[in-house]
């Protein structure tokens, strides 16, 4: 870890189309959703559960780790260990300013981040180019978002 610098967590949930369009502008109520699922037991979290299943879609892990694997020959702070993605970016000195690291699992992807913002943005970057309605939500923090904006359907 680096220093005394805040360790944050993303889940990244792939939204149906369909809800991430009904859901623009109101992604606290998607945020809201993933929370009441930490913090359930029981039959509310079976529940709970089933509705995350209805607004999320399986996440393409092979063209995702494809495309991850393109980027690491144009980026090498990317690496790949154990089915696990890093990223680590230094200064000129050598001092790790920030670190990444990315799991990608069939409902969803977790992101750990250290220090600055730029290793998490590398791998943000990489995610929102494979598909448009991917939510970040960060419950601890209370942050959540869509990296990739969704444009809303013109209607003639």
């Amino acid at each position: 870890m680096i220093g005394m610098m805040l360790v944050r967590h993303y889940q990244v949930y792939l939204i149906e189309e369909q809800y991430a369009l009904d859901y623009l502008g109101k992604e606290r109520l998607l945020y809201i959703l993933f929370n009441d699922f930490s913090m359930s037991v029981g039959k509310s979290s079976r529940i709970i559960g089933r509705q995350i299943l209805f607004v999320t879609k399986r996440l393409p892990v092979i063209s995702l780790k494809r495309f991850i694997n393109q980027q690491m020959k144009y980026n090498p702070n990317i690496r790949h260990i154990n089915g696990v993605y890093y990223v680590i970016q230094k200064e000129i000195n050598g001092t790790v300013k920030s670190s990444a690291r990315l799991e990608i699992h069939n409902r969803v992807m977790n992101i750990t981040s250290d220090g600055n913002y730029e290793a998490e943005t590398i791998l943000f970057e990489c995610i929102r180019k494979c598909a448009d309605s991917f939510l970040a939500v960060d419950l601890k923090n209370e942050r959540y978002g869509w990296l990739k904006p969704i444009k809303e359907r013109k209607l003639i």
